[in-house]
């Protein structure tokens, strides 16, 4: 039974290796290049937008702060996400918070003044993402920032950022790192359930195999062993006949 076992315990620990080691970190990687290209695609989105209600202030001679404000109201209430942790903020052209939907105490005051859920002033942060945002294109920013509402719970968070020229603004998106670890967590743990159900089937078919083998031996021994018990029973009947004895096939012709 063991040694049926071990090439199947063998393939299954192979399986479990190449999952862990190579499948699962590769997995990983990609899953956080998609949230990372989805940021990316939001903020093209709330851009273009923006772009669409410039265009209005344009056609209709409406006020721009008004239609910026109404703009700015609009992104305020997207929520993304299945815990809604997905949502845009917005910087204004004075390097201050313009609008953010979790921190709107944050918003009009000097970041140089004000401090940022991690404890250190709000001012680098908003230095980094100026230096992100360049003019002509976007890019990441990695942070720490509180989980939504949630001021006391600070986590790891990347954001994409881009700045909108015509008006100065910083349009900004992110992902919270701990989100792709957790959903990182739950793939290790259905993985996990995966090997050792292999495992189960790969034993299981090993006894089988098992059983099955050891019945046919059984039988192949039981066979041989009436096999040589009728042949030593034919000796012995045949040296206890005192007259000879001819061997002939059905039609009468002698064999021996």
């Amino acid at each position: 039974f063991l040694t049926l076992l071990a090439p199947a315990l063998a393939l299954v620990a192979v399986f479990l290796i190449i999952v862990f080691a190579f499948l699962v970190p590769l997995f990983e990687q990609n899953h956080l290049e998609q949230k990372y290209e989805l940021c990316h695609e939001l903020v093209e989105a709330a851009i273009s937008g923006l772009e669409s209600n410039r265009a209005e202030v344009a056609a209709q001679g409406r006020p721009v702060f008004e239609v910026q404000y109404h703009a700015a109201e609009r992104l305020r209430g997207v929520r993304l996400g299945d815990e809604g942790n997905i949502y845009y903020w917005v910087i204004g052209p004075d390097g201050r918070f313009l609008m953010h939907p979790y921190r709107p105490d944050l918003e009009g005051r000097d970041p140089a003044e004000v401090a940022a859920p991690d404890g250190a002033m709000l001012a680098g942060l908003m230095d980094q993402i100026k230096r992100a945002a360049e003019p002509g294109g976007g890019g990441m920013v990695a942070y720490r920032w509180q989980w939504t509402d949630q001021r006391d719970q600070v986590m790891d968070k990347v954001s994409y950022v881009a700045l909108y020229e015509p008006w100065g603004w910083i349009v900004g998106t992110g992902v919270y790192i701990d989100d792709v670890k957790s959903e990182m967590a739950a793939l290790r743990g259905r993985l996990v359930v995966a090997g050792l159900l292999m495992t189960a089937l790969g034993a299981g078919l090993a006894l089988l195999f098992s059983v099955r083998t050891a019945r046919l031996q059984h039988r192949m021994t039981v066979t041989h062993a009436q096999l040589a018990a009728s042949e030593e029973h034919l000796r012995i009947t045949l040296q206890s006949i005192g007259d000879a004895v001819i061997a002939s096939d059905t039609d009468g012709h002698i064999q021996q």
